[in-house]
């Protein structure tokens, strides 16, 4: 399916003997200082600030932005380190020891290499997949490919479990990937990633509270704050952005998926879009249904007033103090 391409500034990271990657078939599809895609801005790993080398300590989920990955690696602009397709077929498209733009503009508060310095200091693996994780299921050959490819990399990195986490985690304000249906309980159970029990509960009572809720979130590494800029009479404003809602949404996306409902597209939309479109199939209305989704989500255009508001349950605050005592006690053991 896929070539297998080779040249002076590319190289294949898994090792030979990597007893995790056993039977899996990887490809090279490089896309980093060739002549062609000319993309020289993949670089060193370092820390804007300081110039200092950064080490790898987080590992990020994506998913691909197209119904089909060959329409998103024939535009020679993937930034992940990693592609897996719908079959399991893993591509290697930028070494790791290279700096990629995968993660955009995003933070995460409570890493070392710098809470706004991710792209220097992650791993990104993007997985394909039609809808963005909202209507369409991952296989479980991606699945099999990812737990493997993600024991490679944190053995090889040493990334520890609170450092896996999602584009959305990362990015809550403009991004949804990999998605409500992403099944980061599986990964947890195969050791990837912070997933606790639903039976394990808090060990203290915590007030339901903007306060309360803020803080937790923050503890685990949301951003609920954000800086945006504008220009007024040739002079740069920054001012603080409240990304609570988002930060919110995101948490439960990832951690509370059953509690978002809003992200799937409902029956009356694929109705209509049949309707207008009756030549295209069920999983092509899906597809396009999810990518209007995304661009509207990553665009602030598809978030009505309601949504901006932080409704919380109780059950929902209850696991949020569940994740962030299990953050808490991850980063404890690391120390």
């Amino acid at each position: 399916m896929f070539k297998s391409f080779t040249d002076g500034n590319h190289q294949m990271n898994i090792p030979e003997d990597d007893i995790f990657m056993k039977g899996i078939k990887i490809v090279q599809h490089p896309l980093i200082n060739d002549e062609q895609t000319n993309q020289d801005h993949w670089n060193e790993r370092i820390n804007r600030a300081t110039k200092a080398p950064v080490e790898i300590d987080q590992l990020i989920i994506h998913c691909s932005f197209e119904p089909d990955i060959e329409n998103v690696l024939d535009k020679n602009n993937m930034g992940a380190h990693y592609v897996i397709h719908k079959d399991g077929t893993i591509l290697q498209c930028i070494d790791e020891s290279k700096r990629t733009y995968h993660a955009g503009v995003s933070s995460w508060d409570q890493v070392k290499g710098g809470a706004d310095n991710i792209n220097a200091h992650s791993i990104g693996i993007e997985v394909e997949n039609p809808t963005f994780g909202t209507s369409t299921e991952y296989t479980d050959a991606q699945m099999d490919s990812l737990i493997r490819l993600c024991k490679s990399i944190i053995a090889r990195h040493h990334i520890k479990p609170h450092n896996v986490i999602g584009h959305s985690d990362i990015a809550p304000d403009r991004k949804a990937d990999p998605g409500v249906l992403f099944p980061w309980r599986k990964l947890a159970e195969a050791g990837i990633g912070l997933f606790p029990k639903y039976t394990e509960l808090p060990s203290e009572k915590i007030a339901v509270n903007q306060e309360n809720l803020r803080r937790l979130l923050k503890s685990i590494g949301y951003k609920t704050e954000m800086e945006a800029t504008k220009r007024e009479n040739y002079t740069e404003i920054t001012e603080i952005k409240d990304n609570l809602p988002m930060a919110w949404r995101s948490f439960m996306r990832h951690y509370f998926p059953s509690g978002i409902k809003d992200e799937r597209p409902t029956p009356n939309q694929i109705r209509e879009r049949r309707e207008k479109e009756p030549h295209k199939s069920t999983s092509q209305i899906l597809s396009d249904a999810s990518l209007d989704f995304m661009k509207e989500y990553e665009n602030n255009t598809n978030l009505d007033p309601k949504k901006q508001i932080c409704r919380v349950s109780s059950l929902g605050f209850k696991r949020l103090q569940v994740v962030a005592q299990a953050f808490q006690q991850s980063r404890q053991r690391s120390r």
